[in-house]
């Protein structure tokens, strides 16, 4: 759990509250298999006399760590700019009310070695406390994992399940590196 304030009082140029939660459980069924799962939310909640949020402390989704198929911080509100020839770019700016959750099922293989299944929500509304379920964002994919002498190294390719038909322009689909467990 997190909570963030900011206020003119405080010398911010926003007033602006942010609350974050989540929950996370891993289960070890017999020695290869591992079930892990994590469920996370958070609500923006303006107030005062300068309400809002910088773009910096708004939610955003998408990446590696968090709704793999869809590319860092990729899953958000935007802003449509179009130029006068009508060619369009859609730029994120991040929203007030967050929503994710991932499974992942891990195998291992040998050793150093295992394979990883997994399914991934999640969803970002530029408006305060508005879950819409009919919005939500699914992606699913394979992974690997080396248990290196560096660390865990992992490789993910995520695909997205659903088009709930906010977001036409972004790929379906995504390759990820990282190092440690998603979560």
């Amino acid at each position: 759990m997190s909570y963030l304030v900011a206020a003119k009082y405080l010398g911010s140029d926003y007033d602006v509250q942010r609350l974050q939660g989540g929950v996370r459980a891993w289960w070890r069924p017999w020695d290869r298999l591992q079930i892990a799962a994590q469920v996370r939310t958070g609500v923006i909640l303006p107030f005062g006399p300068n309400p809002g949020a910088p773009l910096t402390h708004k939610f955003y989704l998408g990446g590696a760590d968090t709704v793999r198929g869809w590319g860092s911080r990729r899953l958000s509100p935007r802003v449509e700019e179009c130029d006068d020839e009508g060619t369009c770019v859609s730029t994120p700016v991040g929203g007030y009310t967050m929503i994710q959750g991932n499974l992942e099922l891990r195998v291992r293989i040998v050793s150093m070695f295992s394979l990883v299944g997994f399914v991934d929500m999640g969803d970002v509304q530029a408006g305060v406390a508005t879950w819409r379920p009919g919005q939500w964002n699914f992606s699913a994919g394979p992974g690997l994992r080396v248990d290196s002498p560096i660390g865990l190294v992992r490789l993910d390719a995520g695909f997205r399940l659903n088009d709930p038909g906010v977001y036409p322009d972004e790929a379906s689909w995504g390759i990820y590196f990282g190092f440690g467990e998603t979560f």
